[in-house]
C-alpha cells in the first residue's frame, strides 16, 4: 500500500466523526464569545485560543482519532494489514496536524470578518490587527504547539480522553502561570 492510500484511508475514518465535528466548532464556540467581549475581541482572541481552545481541541481531535480503531475488535482489522503500525500512526498524524491546520484557520478567518460585522452594528474594536499579523500569529500558535498532537495520542491511547484533555490544560496554564515569575524570559 502506498502512503497516500494510507492517508486517504484514515481521512475516510474521520469522515462522519467527532474529529471534524471538534475542529470546526472549536474556533466559531470562540468566535461567539466574540458578542460578549465586542470591542477586545481581537486583542484578547489568541490568549483564549493558545490558552484554553487549541490545548482543549488538540487533545480531543487526536482522542478521537486514535479511538476511531478502539472499537469493538481493536485493531485487529488494522493489524492483519501488510502495512507497517509507522505508517498508519504518521498517516494519522498527518491527518489530525491538517484538521488542527483547518480549525486555525477558521479562526484567522472568523478574527478578520467579526470586526467588519461589529462594524454594521456600530462597534468599534480596540485595536484593530492587521490581517498579515493575524495570519502570522496563527501560523506561529500552529507551529509552536504542533508537538501537542503526538503527545496527545500517547497519552488518550494510554490513559483516556479525559486526561489527555486535563493534561495539555494544565501544561497550558503553567506556562502562563510561570510567565508571572522573575526567572521566566
Amino acid at each position: 500500500m502506498s502512503n497516500s492510500t494510507i492517508l486517504m484511508a484514515e481521512f475516510l475514518k474521520t469522515k462522519r466523526t467527532a474529529t471534524r465535528r471538534i475542529a470546526i466548532a472549536s474556533p466559531l464556540c470562540l468566535a461567539l464569545m466574540a458578542i460578549v467581549q465586542q470591542g477586545y475581541f481581537s486583542l484578547n482572541l489568541f490568549n483564549w485560543y493558545y490558552v484554553v481552545f487549541l490545548p482543549a481541541t488538540f487533545a480531543l481531535i487526536s482522542a478521537s482519532a486514535v479511538n476511531i480503531d478502539n472499537g469493538k475488535h481493536g485493531l485487529r482489522a488494522i493489524r492483519c494489514l501488510p502495512v507497517s503500525q509507522g505508517k498508519i500512526w504518521s498517516s494519522k498524524l498527518l491527518v489530525v496536524l491538517g484538521y488542527a491546520l483547518l480549525s486555525c484557520f477558521l479562526l484567522s478567518v472568523a478574527v478578520v470578518c467579526i470586526p467588519f460585522i461589529f462594524g454594521l452594528f456600530g462597534i468599534n474594536q480596540i485595536k484593530q490587527l492587521s490581517i498579515a499579523s493575524i495570519f502570522l500569529g496563527i501560523i506561529v500558535v500552529f507551529v509552536t504547539t504542533m508537538w501537542q498532537i503526538p503527545f496527545s495520542f500517547i497519552i488518550s491511547k494510554k490513559l483516556g480522553v479525559i486526561f489527555s484533555v486535563l493534561v495539555n490544560l494544565t501544561i497550558s496554564f503553567s506556562g502562563v502561570f510561570l510567565a508571572l515569575k522573575p526567572y521566566c524570559l
